[in-house]
């Protein structure tokens, strides 16, 4: 089973392990600071975090989406615009971050689908990654709060959002 902390790379240091590493220290002590939470549960939510947004660059069609603790390690991770990048294009194509006013409305299409928390869980699941369950809870009330997907809706091709 893959991990995340396995897939980032800092790409000033390309392939230098111990800076990946250090990376992940970083981004990890930001989300335990900024949330308020032990540093062992936000190195857990980034983790979870790299794997999503690895799966979700793989192939951008599906719209995927975090678990609440999840969606904050993911925000975080995103504040760290250049190793995000970098990361999105080593797996796929970059992976927007939208989020979700209203998440009742979001409805599948024949074109797209939602995936809930759960759900999600079981696409990184099959992908062969190692899926920390505590961070995915099943219930509808406690999936619906993180409140965002993993892009927007209509043409993936490119980096731009869509045109308003």
């Amino acid at each position: 089973m893959k991990i995340g902390i396995s897939l980032i790379e800092d790409p000033r240091h390309p392939g230098d392990a111990e800076a990946a590493s250090r990376l992940f220290g970083r981004i990890a002590d930001r989300i335990a600071r900024e949330h308020n939470i032990p540093r062992k549960d936000a190195g857990d939510a980034l983790d979870q975090a790299i794997i999503f947004v690895t799966v979700a660059a793989r192939d951008t069609s599906r719209a995927l989406s975090p678990s609440p603790l999840v969606d904050k390690a993911w925000d975080t991770f995103f504040l760290y615009s250049i190793e995000y990048h970098h990361h999105c294009a080593r797996y796929g194509k970059f992976v927007h971050h939208t989020p979700n006013d209203n998440p009742e409305i979001l409805t599948s299409s024949p074109e797209r689908r939602f995936y809930s928390p759960a759900e999600t869980a079981d696409v990184l699941r099959s992908e062969g990654f190692y899926v920390l369950d505590a961070l995915w809870p099943k219930d509808a009330i406690a999936s619906s709060k993180a409140n965002c997907t993993n892009c927007y809706v209509g043409d993936h091709e490119g980096d731009s959002p869509p045109v308003i």
